[in-house]
């Protein structure tokens, strides 16, 4: 059972380059109750990552430059306690054991229901107090 009342309030940064995509995701997290920034590419989320502290951070691979695997490399450096989740295609991130030994907590694959992405978010919540 997804437990959605631990989402209001949660800091989400969201990466995605495709804008309907992003759009979509952010309307759906914000109407949840997550607080949402969101960025095009790795270089606008570690802009943002520098603002301040967040409790989810949510990359697709397929980003320009730098990829959402490498992008979720950095964030764990600055920002470790965070919730890091990478949403790929099957194939993109050979061996998936490599994910797991840097930091990013879950994998979604494409496409996805919203709901798993609400189930993820929920499973990896341990406390619900949001960063502030």
């Amino acid at each position: 059972m997804i437990n959605l009342h631990k989402l209001a309030g949660l800091k989400v940064l969201l990466i995605e380059n495709d804008p309907d995509i992003r759009d979509t995701l952010k309307k759906a997290l914000s109407d949840e109750g997550c607080v949402i920034e969101s960025a095009h590419s790795c270089a606008e989320g570690i802009e943002l990552l520098k603002e301040g502290a967040t409790d989810i951070i949510i990359s697709d691979f397929n980003l320009p430059g730098v990829n959402g695997y490498e992008f979720l490399k950095l964030a764990n450096e600055s920002d470790p306690e965070s919730i890091k989740i990478l949403v790929a295609s099957i194939g993109d991130v050979d061996p998936m054991s490599r994910v797991f030994n840097c930091g990013i907590d879950d994998v979604i694959e494409k496409p996805f229901p919203f709901e798993s992405l609400l189930y993820t978010i929920s499973k990896h919540l341990v406390d619900s107090s949001p960063v502030g």
